[in-house]
């Protein structure tokens, strides 16, 4: 491939012309060379004439990598348009039905995927997300700005949600509903052998944390849209669910970022600074390590980070601030991100804690805070969830058995363990029974716990799948359950 002089690149006969151009002109250039004989020449100019093509080469190919049309521009635009439309439709529908928002997202990105539109029309699936890079660069971008931005959202409620007086029933209920479940999970991996649900990174200690957290998880976002929906919100019944809901999902994300650190060790040490250290652990220093620095980084978000965040957000000297509240949110949430993942910490997780940190300022940011959630959930958390859905393949990845088997563990698991915390807290059977099936609903949490476990290769697509499903159907179930106890008459308090 060769670019002429008009500035075209140029292949086939029309780059073989522009050869032999190049040949005569050296050829002008050099008849000493060349009166010497055919064989001369080529000896003398060989590397002349491969530097020619070289540079042209190069310099076409530079054009190209450049070259970003208007064209592509609008492809891009269309395919947004398309995901963006059917997602917030999909959830419109699903939130009128009373059932989570981010079901109906993840149903509009099935449609769109290998499911329905890519099985029934596959040349329209080809033409809209077919092999364009160009589109499948902005689609991962989105997507993981959704998953950072849905991570920063949660944990900005972390400290609205807190109420310090309804605690004793939220430590039980945590406490014994998060380490049962997961306990039982690893007691399932030990008879029952689940190895041909490894991903291609096959570590055994990173898939059976995914597992048992699977088994554990308990949805933050989901269940308190349910509450919201239902007029529940303000009752003590929902601030034991939700704060209990907290501690889990603070658990989850310590061990979830120990699976992820797990794997990408075996690539590139999973921290840059170990890299640069040059230090090197075993399986066993690396478990040791992922679980004291994200401890440490919960701590440190926790008690030291927010008086920082505070101190530098009243500083008259900074600029970012006064400039604008909303950008310097978002510089802190990078800056942030961007160090936990300097020292092996998932991009997830330390979007969580930034989410805890800028939450700490109370009514100072409050007002950009929820600016920033408002257009994450209006365009990039949407994307995200509809990609969940694009990435599900249930004609050839989903296994009805497998995911039976799944789904009545879990469930089983989880609601024994949350009903016996309940009782144990004094709490009355019937609301022990609310408690346990509203622990249930793995929402959100579930899936970006499938989410981040595909993309890094610690399951496979059928194990994701059943994953996903798991935390539809339970956060479907979730909010059935309630509306029909409401229905009979019965009251929340």
């Amino acid at each position: 491939m060769l670019r002429g002089k008009s500035g075209l690149v140029l292949s086939g006969d029309a780059g073989k012309r522009c050869r032999l151009n190049a040949v005569r002109v050296v050829r002008k250039e050099a008849p000493q060379h060349y009166h010497g004989g055919k064989k001369n020449f080529c000896k003398k100019n060989k590397s002349s004439l491969k530097k020619t093509e070289a540079g042209m080469q190069s310099e076409g190919a530079g054009s190209m990598h450049m070259n970003f049309t208007t064209l592509d521009t609008a492809y891009i635009l269309i395919v947004l348009l398309i995901m963006l439309a059917s997602a917030h439709a999909m959830g419109f529908l699903f939130q009128r039905l009373k059932q989570p928002v981010v079901v109906g997202e993840i149903l509009a990105g099935i449609i769109l995927g290998p499911t329905v539109i890519g099985h029934f029309f596959p040349e329209v699936s080809a033409t809209l997300f077919g092999n364009n890079t160009i589109t499948k660069t902005v689609l991962a971008a989105l997507s993981q700005l959704g998953l950072i931005f849905l991570m920063f959202a949660s944990g900005l409620e972390i400290r609205t949600l807190f109420k310090k007086d309804e605690f004793s029933t939220s430590i039980y209920i945590s406490t014994i509903g998060c380490i049962f479940p997961f306990a039982a999970g690893a007691l399932y991996l030990h008879f029952f052998d689940q190895s041909a649900n490894y991903g291609p990174a096959a570590n055994s200690t990173a898939f059976l944390i995914i597992f048992c957290s699977s088994i554990a998880v308990t949805s933050i976002p989901v269940i308190s849209r349910i509450f919201i929906d239902l007029g529940l919100i303000e009752t003590k019944f929902a601030r034991t669910v939700l704060s209990s809901a907290i501690l889990e999902d603070i658990a989850l994300y310590v061990v979830m970022g120990i699976a992820l650190g797990l794997v990408s060790q075996q690539a590139d040490h999973g921290a840059p600074i170990l890299s640069a250290l040059g230090l090197h652990f075993d399986s066993v220093g690396l478990f040791i390590y992922h679980f004291i620095i994200h401890v440490t980084f919960v701590l440190f978000s926790l008690i030291g980070a927010p008086k920082i965040f505070i101190a530098l957000s009243r500083s008259r000297w900074n600029l970012i601030a006064r400039k604008s509240p909303v950008g310097y949110l978002l510089v802190t949430l990078f800056i942030v991100t961007v160090l936990g993942a300097m020292f092996g910490i998932s991009l997830m997780f330390s979007a969580f804690c930034a989410g805890f940190i800028i939450s700490s300022s109370g009514e100072l940011f409050a007002s950009d805070s929820a600016l920033m959630k408002k257009n994450a959930f209006g365009l990039s958390i949407p994307i995200y969830f509809c990609m969940v859905g694009y990435k599900l393949d249930l004609l050839r990845h989903f296994h009805v058995a497998e995911f039976l088997a799944l789904f009545v563990f879990a469930c089983t698991a989880k609601a024994l363990s949350v009903y016996a915390a309940a009782r144990i807290a004094k709490e009355g059977h019937r609301k022990s029974v609310h408690l346990a099936i509203c622990m249930n609903a793995r929402g959100g949490p579930g899936i970006v716990l499938a989410s981040v476990a595909m993309q890094a290769q610690i399951i496979n697509d059928s194990f994701y799948v059943s994953l996903v499903l798991l935390a539809l159907f339970t956060s479907m179930g979730a909010g059935s359950w309630l509306e029909r106890a409401l229905g009979k008459g019965e009251t929340f308090t």
